[in-house]
């Protein structure tokens, strides 16, 4: 047998397979990288408390090194959380729902062109400016830089 796979055998293993491998490969790096780290943080606070039992200003170097173990607790935790939810299975997808919700609240929304077309100087009560019964202006350009990006807005274009 060759050293090449088939695709069926390759299609299989970029499944299943493939998950299982990545997840033993980042447990053996997170273990190899934060052992170390672990021992040095132990073994230096350590220190720390051997100096406060001697010392009483060695006090004031236990306590921030605490403050800072919590903070970092908090985000161990956070971070535990958002992997047994699921959260870095597929990463692409908070941002779909991020645009779903947005465009049914652009729907659900009133359309803000009918406030956003009246005239600052003409009062609360200023007919908008497209409606030439009411009294108001029927121009088709912009005539201030305002006024177009509001268009722009409304249009759902950027410049």
């Amino acid at each position: 047998m060759s050293g090449r796979l088939s695709n069926g055998h390759r299609q299989r293993l970029s499944n299943g397979h493939r998950q299982r491998w990545l997840g033993r490969v980042t447990a053996i790096l997170a273990v190899v990288i934060l052992a170390p780290c672990l021992y040095g943080f132990s073994a230096k606070f350590a220190e720390f408390v051997a100096t406060a039992q001697h010392d009483e200003l060695g006090v004031f170097a236990i306590l921030p090194v605490f403050n800072y173990t919590l903070a970092s607790l908090g985000f161990v935790m956070l971070m535990i959380w958002a992997m047994f939810q699921g959260m870095f299975r597929d990463i692409e997808q908070p941002k779909y729902t991020m645009l779903e919700q947005e465009a049914m609240l652009d729907g659900e929304l009133p359309d803000r062109d009918d406030e956003d077309d009246r005239g600052s100087d003409d009062g609360p009560d200023a007919p908008p400016f497209d409606d030439p019964d009411a009294g108001g202006s029927t121009r088709s350009e912009p005539t201030y830089e305002g006024e177009r990006s509001r268009e722009l807005v409304g249009a759902g274009q950027h410049d």
